[in-house]
Formats: structure tokens, sequence, C-alpha cells
């Protein structure tokens, strides 16, 4: 029996290898953070912003209820309206919740961020 595999399933299995290596799969173990970003608290959040250098945001974090569901859910300007402001400080933290969700499998939304090289992937793919 031959398996018919779409374009879109190769390209995310390929993707799913290309992730950035600034979050390593035992970033949990590592850090004691929960297997799922869905799951992280605010404090969770705050030592993932820590282990990316970030640690200066943990009161923003707090101010705004930033918990792991709500973080996967942001994008570029969300984070500057809660006060990071540096782009590629938002570019760090959005290029590292990328790699987390595709290591959870929690759906990347059309309006998500998706690093650049990924985005070529998928038009070079589709077209």
């Amino acid at each position: 029996m031959v398996k018919v595999v779409s374009k879109i399933e190769t390209i995310w299995s390929v993707s799913r290898h290309l992730l950035p290596t600034t979050v390593p799969a035992s970033m949990a173990d590592t850090l004691g953070l929960p297997s799922s970003l869905l799951d992280y608290t605010e404090d969770d959040v705050h030592v993932f912003f820590s282990s990316l250098g970030l640690d200066q945001y943990e009161s923003r974090l707090h101010e705004h209820g930033i918990t792991g569901d709500i973080l996967q859910a942001l994008d570029s300007e969300s984070l500057k309206e809660i006060g990071i402001v540096s782009v590629g400080q938002r570019l760090a933290i959005l290029k590292a919740v990328y790699a987390l969700k595709v290591r959870d499998g929690i759906p990347v939304e059309a309006d998500h961020y998706v690093p650049p090289c990924k985005l070529a992937i998928l038009t070079v793919a589709l077209y």
C-alpha cells in the first residue's frame, strides 16, 4: 500500500526538523517548566523569559497576567503594548514561542508569527 502525502504534510514534517535551537526539547526538564507551553503559569512565563535573557520584564508579565496560553497568541504589537519595545527582543520571544508551539503540537494560526525561513519553505512548496 502506498501512502499519498500532501505537500503540506511534507513541509510540516521537514519544518519540524528545522526548529530554532533557542528552545531545546529538554527545556521543561532543565528549567523545571511544565511540558506544554499552554500549561505555563505567570511564574513559568517569567522563567521562560529569563532563559532568553529577558528577566527584566517580570513585573510587566505579572501586571498583564501573561500565562502560556496567552503568550502563545501574542504578536509583535501585543508584546510592544506590554512594554517590550526592542524589535530584537520581540523577535527573540516570537521565535522561541514558535519553537515551543511546534514542539508541543500547538496549531500555528494564520496570524501567528512564523519565522521567515518557514514562510519561504511554505511559499515555495505551495506554488
